[in-house]
């Protein structure tokens, strides 16, 4: 399903609007974990596992990272981090799979706003981990 054709304007982008504002605010970043997976299966359903393993990678090295925020073991982690994409970005793109190069691509890019994000103020894992992927909860 690409962003300009019929089933995904006129079906499939009315039905999350309409869920995400149904739902409380609480759950509208599930919301869009949800339909986020479902974009991305309906076009190549084979990798929305490796997107979930991803996602609770991203998951577990930023509550790392958030715990270990003051010194050497942060920044291990944060290596972590920009590793775990970067590995599976090499492993998929060059033994003869499908690249699925976008997606960890993608993760990488934000990765530093992540260790910023938790630095910081806001101290949110699970919106790291979405931001990872770019599913912005506003």
């Amino acid at each position: 399903m690409v962003f300009s054709s019929i089933p995904f304007l006129y079906y499939f982008l009315p039905c999350v609007l309409l869920a995400y504002f149904v739902v409380p605010k609480p759950f509208r970043n599930f919301i869009l974990l949800i339909a986020s997976l479902l974009f991305y299966a309906w076009g190549e359903p084979v990798y929305v596992f490796l997107m979930l393993v991803q996602i609770i990678i991203s998951y577990v090295l930023t509550w790392l990272m958030d715990k270990y925020n003051k010194g050497v073991a942060g920044k291990g982690f944060m290596f972590l981090s920009v590793a775990a994409p970067f590995l599976a970005l090499v492993f998929f793109k060059y033994s003869g799979f499908v690249s699925t190069s976008f997606l960890h691509t993608k993760a990488l890019e934000t990765l530093q706003s992540i260790f910023t994000v938790l630095q910081g103020e806001q101290r949110n894992h699970y919106y790291a981990s979405l931001l990872s992927h770019k599913v912005h909860p506003n």
